[in-house]
């Protein structure tokens, strides 16, 4: 049985699926020159596209590998001349994780009709950018290089801690300053083994940091945009960062980081915040697993930071299982940020909320159903028994798993098992995180909370799983094939993306594509449901929610 706490840890670490459909460079089309804008570091030219100016992979951070690996961030070196940022830069070295991180197959197999489903769900820019530790850069999107002073707001991509990039076509900016009147920024920072790997037991006081090197690269970013956004028509005094799944993790991450604090102002957790994150002595053992597979011994750190990227990156992932394995319903990877008294001195959201972030806005949430995405690729969809979904509810409910699913069958009478256990994997893993960060937010007294659902569903299959409002919000529906061709895609799209840039301007999401969205609060539990018509349901789910939270 895994404690409450395992179940916590990094609980964002979700939202990756490698079997993805690929988008073309659609920037090739009606674009031209952009201004030329300096930077603290030098000049940049980018593109102008549909009255949107954007800027991609300008560099906030100098390469990482070599003796810099596992090492705090150092800030990019400066240049001659004009920079080009017509193109996405680098992203950091990361090994497939498969269908489902969930799911461990031995030999390759036809995809089933719900993996081919959950194929188009998410789409990968083609071409792809390149692998390497030269990824500390950045993207950016404005409606004018002015002194307008818009609102920024910092994206943190998904793919818990160990995948994906800033660059993927979801992400991309354009809709979404020119609607909102904002700056929108993208980020790549560093990733598994490179961004998360605990040396300090280990290899000493020059590696102490080297378990939160990534959420370093995060606040070496932000830093590059409060020196450097006003340049590019935004106010470095109204920053939003947001995120969604693996991103909605680094933002409650950052909310703890006392380097963050006064370097953004509004916070945004879509679908995973971490409620509490790894420890030193976690941390150590994965790192000693992974030495012991590639027969090192403690003195040889200096082998790790010269061995090729890609062996690093795949020796990592077959050694951090062995020390946390993945399990359906908790953060499947091993390899997250940590407490380590230095960077990070106690959990996001543990017993209370972090007070780095007391007056910080936060608005959080989570899709219908979220476990879609992870239980559908089970060779086993569509035929699970009771028996089974049992089984697999014993994790997450230990002796309480057959009153689960007869709870489950009582709330969703028509879902067959395989729905059955998503529901209550969805609930328990991902609905649970956000009331909790909400809880905790109203007990602090400081900031308001708001909070979403996505019942709004794609089809009757997929219907609304992790990762659907990414897309929606960032007002680019046909950047996923599977929500492009769906009903009304567009409207709900329309409403997220207006709450969302609302919110960036005055941490309120108020506004007139909604109705009324109250702050959350113990009398209401008041959540925003976004649909084709959206409306406010109180206390969403709260058979559910009063189940899990007895434990």
């Amino acid at each position: 049985m895994i404690n409450r706490r395992q179940a916590a840890l990094g609980l964002a670490s979700a939202g990756m699926v490698a079997a993805v459909s690929r988008i073309g460079n659609s920037r090739a089309n009606s674009t031209t020159p952009a201004p030329v804008i300096k930077t603290s570091l030098g000049a940049v030219r980018g593109l102008e596209q549909n009255g949107v100016l954007s800027f991609l992979g300008v560099p906030y951070g100098a390469p990482t590998g070599g003796a810099s690996r596992f090492l705090p961030p150092r800030a990019a070196a400066s240049w001659s001349g004009v920079r080009d940022a017509a193109q996405h830069g680098d992203s950091c070295p990361q090994v497939p994780l498969g269908a489902s991180p969930f799911v461990r197959t031995t030999a390759p197999t036809p995809p089933s009709a719900m993996q081919k489903q959950l194929a188009t769900l998410f789409a990968r820019p083609n071409p792809e950018p390149q692998l390497s530790e030269n990824c500390l850069v950045l993207n950016v999107w404005t409606a004018a290089a002015d002194s307008a002073k818009r609102p920024v707001m910092v994206w943190l991509h998904g793919g818990g801690f160990a995948v994906g990039s800033g660059s993927a076509p979801a992400y991309d900016g354009t809709k979404l300053a020119a609607r909102g009147d904002v700056v929108v920024v993208t980020i790549n920072h560093r990733l598994n083994v490179f961004g998360y790997l605990y040396l300090g037991e280990i290899a000493g006081e020059s590696f102490s940091q080297s378990g939160n090197a990534g959420m370093l690269d995060v606040v070496e970013a932000l830093r590059w945009v409060r020196d450097n956004i006003a340049a590019f028509g935004g106010d470095p005094g109204n920053v939003t960062i947001f995120g969604e799944s693996g991103g909605a993790g680094k933002v409650s991450v950052v909310c703890a980081m006392p380097a963050a604090k006064g370097l953004f102002h509004k916070a945004i957790m879509q679908s995973g915040p971490c409620l509490q994150i790894a420890d030193k002595a976690r941390g150590t053992a994965i790192a000693r697993q992974l030495l012991k597979d590639l027969n090192l011994s403690a003195g040889q750190i200096g082998e790790l930071q010269s061995m090729d990227a890609m062996k690093l990156a795949a020796a990592a992932d077959a050694a951090e299982v062995k020390v946390v394995p993945r399990v359906l319903g908790f953060g499947p990877m091993g390899l997250i940020p940590l407490v380590d008294g230095s960077v990070i001195h106690h959990d996001p959201f543990g017993q209370v909320a972090a007070p780095e972030s007391a007056d910080v806005p936060f608005l959080v949430g989570s899709t219908k159903d979220e476990a879609v995405l992870f239980v559908g690729p089970f060779p086993q969809w569509g035929q699970f028994s009771e028996a089974e979904v049992i089984e697999r509810l014993r994790p997450m409910a230990d002796q309480r798993a057959e009153d689960a699913l007869r709870l489950y069958k009582k709330l969703r009478p028509t879902d067959s098992p395989s729905y059955l256990l998503a529901d209550a994997v969805t609930d328990y893993w991902m609905r649970q995180a956000a009331n909790r960060v909400a809880e905790l937010k109203v007990r602090q007294k400081r900031a308001p909370a708001y909070v979403y659902v996505l019942d709004w569903e794609i089809n009757r299959d997929l219907r609304s799983p992790h990762g659907t409002d990414v897309s929606l919000v960032f007002d680019n529906p046909n950047a996923s094939p599977a929500i492009g061709g769906a009903a009304d895609a567009q409207k709900v799209a329309d409403q997220m993306s207006a709450a969302w840039v609302a919110f960036a301007h005055s941490g309120n999401p108020n506004n007139p594509k909604l109705p009324d969205w109250p702050v959350y609060g113990f009398k209401s539990r008041a959540n925003m449901s976004f649909d084709r018509n959206s409306r406010v349901i109180n206390d969403y789910g709260r058979e559910a929610r009063e189940f899990w939270e007895k434990g």
